[in-house]
């Protein structure tokens, strides 16, 4: 039975370099470990190089279609990741001949998110009176927001005429 993201490391030591790819099947293990919903199943193209040391280079991609929060106005959009693993691992303290990849592409996916989560570059986002999505509605609302402390100094009039 395959198990995903684990990597036999006697065979990887004996062939000292393998070529892993793999689709994520019903489960989704990986995008339930990294807290993403997912449009498609994850994928991943790697390669595992051992180099007599006890150290393994992993080099490849992973790719998905993830969903995730507009930060502006909450709604839930696509965004296309791919994601390039580079990474070593030294595997001398690894208990059996497994080595489990989730916990490394897990962190390689959660930190390649976008910094700034936009549905579109020129997201309107709520407006911030009546809390409406500005991207689907018009609510007519003032856009410069009023702050109240400050409207007795609008009402001071300044005269200039001192001579």
């Amino acid at each position: 039975m395959e198990q995903p993201f684990k990597i036999d490391l006697e065979y990887l030591k004996q062939a000292g370099m393998v070529q892993y790819q793999y689709t994520e099947k019903n489960q989704r293990e990986l995008a339930k470990l990294a807290e993403l919903i997912t449009k498609e199943p994850i994928t991943a193209d790697l390669i595992f190089i051992y180099d007599n040391t006890n150290k393994v280079y992993i080099n490849g991609t992973l790719t998905c279609i993830v969903q995730l929060p507009c930060s502006r106005c909450l709604e839930p959009y696509w965004h296309s990741l791919t994601v390039k693993v580079e990474t070593e691992t030294d595997i001398s303290a690894l208990e059996n001949n497994t080595f489990d990849l989730l916990n490394e592409l897990r962190e390689a996916l959660i930190l390649n998110l976008p910094m700034k989560l936009l549905c579109r570059k020129k997201c309107s986002g709520l407006c911030p009176t009546c809390g409406v999505n500005r991207n689907t509605t018009d609510c007519g609302c003032a856009t410069e927001p009023r702050d109240e402390r400050w409207v007795k100094l609008k009402e001071i009039k300044i005269n200039d005429n001192h001579h």
